[in-house]
């Protein structure tokens, strides 16, 4: 897939998180009892998936690839580690608020939200 500069905006990220929103269900189903109350485990699942993607598959998890979309380092240089955990926690921080860090998207001029600024990303279509 070819990268391009151009940002994503609010309604395609949103369609790429309920895909992973919906893949992240079906697991916490298929694992039911072994999920079942323990918060702990859900968001380490949560974590692993979208740090592991992010690091392991371009930016991409399988929501954004759908999509077309990745996420990038503002430098230009791929998702590291680091940043892929900066990212995550910027997640919950994003959440917080009502959601706000993740509907700045919409409003922002660089389409970052909250999670972004605080990892260096941006998500851009490929």
């Amino acid at each position: 897939m070819s990268e391009s500069n151009i940002k994503a905006g609010f309604w395609i990220r949103f369609v790429a998180a309920l895909i992973d929103g919906l893949i992240l269900m079906a697991v916490g189903f298929v694992l039911g009892g072994l999920l079942k109350n323990n918060q702990f485990l859900s968001t380490l699942i949560g974590a692993l998936y979208y740090i592991g993607f992010w690091v392991k598959n371009d930016g991409m998890t399988p929501g954004k690839k759908v999509m077309k979309l990745k996420v990038v380092r503002v430098d230009g240089k791929p998702i590291d580690w680091m940043t892929a955990i900066l990212r995550y926690i910027g997640y919950i921080v994003s959440a917080i608020p009502l959601l706000l860090g993740f509907i700045w998207v919409a409003f922002d001029k660089n389409k970052q939200g909250f999670h972004d600024k605080i990892a260096g990303t941006y998500v851009v279509k490929v």
